[in-house]
């Protein structure tokens, strides 16, 4: 549900942005929308709470159903530096930057790809970027929904691991089409199903280092996420370098297509029944 909000929020903008700066300008854009940042920081810096004994709305008959449900919470074990070299989570944190790779392809490049390669008026960039992310928005839902009922029919290594090697290599694939036909609309809509493809894995993703983690979990994810977050620092300079050095489109998109193949091969790696602490 998270992702598939930020997928939403993100087909919306490039529309918004392409008909705000028509109208007010690229300056007012950034006003806008930074303003509409504060305004959802301070409403939920006023309505979220960590412990619902300390939210207003909570009554006390509602707060004794959360804390009967709840129970005594376990004492949370700390989690040992060494664990974070483990080879198990590793592979988790190899196959999430393949994924981010690919994602900051689609983030950054997308639009400016769509005008310059394929022709696309500005408007119509906009409107194609946010379908784009619109594909992730439904399946990044669905990966979860198909996570969790192999999981549940299949055992960890197949409704985890199984999902994300789908997932990734089939997007890459669906990316390589696009970026070889010379027909532009097919490409961008072989793109939007690439992105959406990507997408159904990152529940497993996220699942996985829940699994592997426990209580840890929050520090595994940040680590997973770290590296995804590399490889979207590191694509958008590939993707720019090769454009102006090589001046081709082609070859930083088959270097992503390799990317998420790659990084399906890794989440075959992983082993989400073993956790760190047993390492």
């Amino acid at each position: 549900m998270t992702f598939m909000g930020t997928r939403l929020g993100g087909a919306l903008a490039p529309p918004l942005v392409v008909a705000l700066i028509a109208t007010a300008g690229w300056r007012a854009s950034f006003w806008i929308f930074g303003s509409i940042g504060f305004v959802w920081a301070f409403a939920w810096w006023k309505w979220f709470r960590d412990d619902p004994a300390k939210h207003p709305s909570v009554d006390p008959a509602e707060l004794q159903l959360i804390q009967k449900e709840r129970g005594e919470v376990p004492d949370r074990q700390r989690l040992e530096w060494r664990y974070l070299l483990s080879r198990n989570l590793l592979f988790i944190c190899l196959a999430y930057f393949a994924f981010g790779y690919g994602l900051y392809f689609y983030l950054t490049w997308l639009p400016t790809y769509l005008r310059e390669a394929r022709g696309f008026s500005a408007r119509d960039a906009g409107l194609l970027a946010g379908l784009v992310l619109l594909a992730g928005a439904a399946t990044s839902i669905l990966g979860g929904f198909w996570t969790d009922r192999w999981v549940k029919r299949y055992g960890l290594k197949i409704g985890r691991c199984g999902v994300t090697a789908i997932a990734l290599p089939s997007s890459g694939l669906v990316l390589l089409a696009g970026a070889m036909t010379d027909h532009a609309l097919a490409a961008a809509l072989l793109m939007a199903v690439a992105s959406g493809l990507a997408d159904l894995s990152i529940s497993a993703a996220w699942a996985m280092c829940h699994d592997i983690g426990g209580d840890a979990a929050g520090t595994v994810t940040a680590c997973m996420n770290t590296f995804a977050n590399l490889g979207g620092t590191i694509a958008p300079l590939v993707m720019g370098y090769s454009v102006e050095l090589l001046g081709s489109w082609r070859i930083p998109l088959l270097i992503t297509a390799m990317m998420y193949v790659l990084g399906g091969f890794f989440a075959l790696l992983v082993n989400p029944s073993r956790p760190l602490t047993v390492e």
